[in-house]
């Protein structure tokens, strides 16, 4: 089994990496479907299915520091821990489904996209459903949604007690709640 699909990097400070992917098939990679770090990568009929974590960090497609990701038309399914993770990074998606992202071994992520570090995440018509944890979490990050379906859990704490999920219907952006309860100690 290998480890990466696809890793994109940069050849140093004063060059980027620049690729296009289109009608790609990343699967059951051991660590990471594409990895992109100080890079510009547009892939379009993109498939990152079935990528299973042997450690805890990585996701199934990684952006790390000042690399931007574009993705229309493609699917990114059946993951562990983060379906699409950026730190640091632009992410856009386009027509784009995100679902079926596991929790880690602990019942730790299982989250659809991922975002950190001052990154831009936008999506338009996109689907992220059915994934263990959140649609999207983004922690100082940027996001901005349009025609988008996005499928949370209704979030139990360890104490039973039910987390509120508030969510706003605009821009075409539907949230809906699925039930699931969060593994306890």
């Amino acid at each position: 089994m290998a480890g990466f699909g696809v890793q994109v990097t940069s050849a140093g400070s004063f060059s980027k990496g620049v690729v296009e992917m289109h009608g790609c098939f990343l699967s059951n990679n051991a660590e990471v479907g594409l990895v992109i770090s100080g890079s510009d990568v547009t892939a379009d009929a993109l498939v990152v299915r079935g990528v299973e974590r042997l450690r805890r960090v990585g996701a199934d497609v990684t952006l790390l520091f000042q690399s931007a990701l574009t993705i229309s038309d493609s699917l990114i399914a059946d993951n562990a821990t983060v379906g699409v993770l950026g730190i640091g990074a632009s992410v856009s998606l386009t027509r784009t489904n995100v679902t079926g992202t596991t929790p880690h071994d602990d019942g730790t992520f299982g989250d659809g996209v991922a975002l950190d570090g001052s990154g831009s995440l936008t999506l338009d018509q996109c689907r992220v459903r059915g994934n263990a944890r959140a649609g999207v979490a983004a922690f100082n990050s940027a996001v901005k949604m349009t025609a988008s379906t996005l499928g949370c859990k209704r979030l139990r704490s360890r104490r039973g007690r039910r987390v509120r999920l508030r969510s706003r219907h605009a821009d075409g952006v539907r949230v809906r709640r699925e039930e699931r309860r969060m593994p306890g100690p």
